[in-house]
């Protein structure tokens, strides 16, 4: 913190060596790069205990944290104190607490309209039209639990039952588990100073008979770990403290080497049929196995994620979570995403061909075939045509009505065109980094049926609003500052 300290004293002689020579000196900037805060204050309020915000600026235009719920990223600008966010994004997980909820609304709509920032005596304020928000360093952390595995020592002052081996992992991705000395278990963790919140836990659900007691030893030992809000790590002991009880745990230490996980050739797989049947047609919906304990894809309409573990054939899955968008078309797509997730929920094993590479994944809620996802090359923002696949409106996304064609292309010499649905239309456009903003357009002056222009209007107003962009594979996602959008796919 010294670093600022001497940052913030440049800046006052700055600006006194200006008063003295009358001359206009350029503002000098905090750098706050690499710096990690967390929420002390919110318009007068502290934050909700165990779910406290945090602010890190990863570098000079780009800034994370959490929300308390949600993971959040976007960009920034700092010029003397004025401060300007670029559009914030965040998962859509929604948390079962509504104070949380109704934190992280709060904290996102400040922190998203913020105009000035100031720091000082390690205190940094964030201020706007919204609201105020008032950060401190996040204490640093001598030793780390990322990379960690321990195994349980005692469980509220009493030694674990004999013949029981309750273990637990933390991995460096944010992603816990280990096994509750009958069933696994696995989840998401966060820590921060002597601050340890466990979400997302889930287990599979084995009855053990022996030895007597383990299944009331695994309801407290699940009840401790879900609910803990610290822990204290002092040399080879790591004590973890919930309300009503605590758990204490020394070094995991084994010779036997783990059997691996089962090595499929493919990571991404795709869809080919549930229970037998095709999915619906122009839905695509995926499995990526991000590594050896989580998973990842979409289900045809939302992006979902969890865990998941692989013992022989037995596949088990994690809780699964997902965004919450609503998707009106395809007819049936919700119906379809719920059932691929149910599934995947269900999950007790799998199988694998060789010949014609098919992934099998069976659970109590039916059957999924998935054949390996071939990713198309990296399309190019420009000297690309993109054909609007649909409008995106907050967490509700639409598609363009049946029978009209909407396209954009960017050419390299900042100039746009395309089809609006009935009208061209063609304007100059700017491209700085991840942000796009496009001039106003020029049309032809066709008529067509008012519902095609009610959508041109739509397309073309949104066009202009447009801050953002973003980039993968085939898929191109325009977005304005209120969180409206537009998806194009090649």
């Amino acid at each position: 913190m010294m670093t600022q300290k001497i940052k913030i004293l440049l800046v006052l002689l700055t600006l006194v060596l200006a008063a003295c020579t009358g001359e206009a000196v350029e503002p000098i900037t905090i750098d706050l790069s690499g710096s990690q805060w967390q929420l002390v204050d919110m318009n007068g309020t502290q934050p909700v205990p165990d779910r406290v915000p945090t602010l890190h600026f990863v570098d000079e235009s780009n800034l994370a944290g959490w929300t308390g719920c949600n993971d959040y990223e976007g960009g920034y600008e700092l010029v003397g104190t004025a401060f300007t966010p670029g559009i914030i994004f965040s998962n859509l997980m929604a948390c079962v607490q509504e104070d949380v909820m109704a934190q992280q609304r709060s904290y996102l709509q400040i922190l998203g309209d913020a105009t000035r920032l100031t720091l000082a005596n390690d205190t940094l304020t964030i201020q706007g039209d919204a609201g105020t928000l008032v950060f401190e360093p996040v204490p640093e952390q001598e030793v780390g639990l990322a990379g960690t595995e321990w195994q349980l020592a005692s469980i509220n002052g009493s030694s674990p039952i004999e013949g029981t081996d309750a273990t637990l992992r933390f991995e460096e991705d944010g992603i816990m588990g280990g096994s509750t000395g009958c069933n696994q278990y696995g989840g998401s963790y966060r820590a921060s100073g002597d601050n340890l919140t466990v979400t997302e836990m889930a287990w599979t659900e084995m009855a053990c008979l022996e030895p007597e007691g383990i299944m009331e030893q695994e309801s407290e030992f699940t009840r401790i770990l879900s609910s803990a809000h610290g822990f204290d790590l002092t040399g080879s002991v790591l004590e973890i403290y919930a309300d009503g009880g605590y758990l204490v745990f020394k070094p995991l230490h084994t010779d036997i080497e783990e059997e691996p996980m089962v090595d499929l050739p493919y990571v991404r797989w795709q869809l080919a049929t549930i229970n037998g049947e095709n999915p619906l047609p122009d839905t695509r919906v995926t499995l990526i196995f991000e590594n050896d304990t989580t998973l990842s894809g979409s289900g045809g309409c939302n992006g979902y994620g969890g865990t998941y573990a692989i013992d022989g054939e037995g596949f088990t899955t994690g809780d699964i979570v997902r965004t919450l968008m609503a998707c009106a078309e395809p007819e049936g797509i919700m119906e379809q995403e719920d059932a691929v997730l149910a599934i995947l929920q269900s999950a007790n094993r799998f199988s694998y061909t060789d010949d014609e590479p098919e992934l099998y994944i069976y659970g109590e809620a039916g059957e999924l075939m998935f054949t390996p996802l071939h990713t198309p090359e990296p399309a190019s923002l420009q000297g690309t045509e993109w054909t609007l696949e649909s409008f995106i409106e907050g967490d509700a996304v639409s598609s363009t009505l049946a029978g009209t064609t909407l396209t954009l292309l960017l050419d390299d010499d900042g100039t746009y065109s395309g089809s609006a649905g009935c009208n061209t239309y063609g304007g100059t456009y700017t491209l700085q980094g991840e942000a796009l903003t496009f001039g106003p357009p020029r049309m032809s002056r066709m008529m067509c049926a008012e519902d095609i222009m009610r959508q041109e209007r739509s397309y073309l107003q949104l066009l202009e609003s447009v801050a953002m962009f973003s980039l993968e594979g085939d898929q191109l996602i325009l977005s304005t500052p209120s969180g409206e959008g537009l998806d194009f796919r090649q």
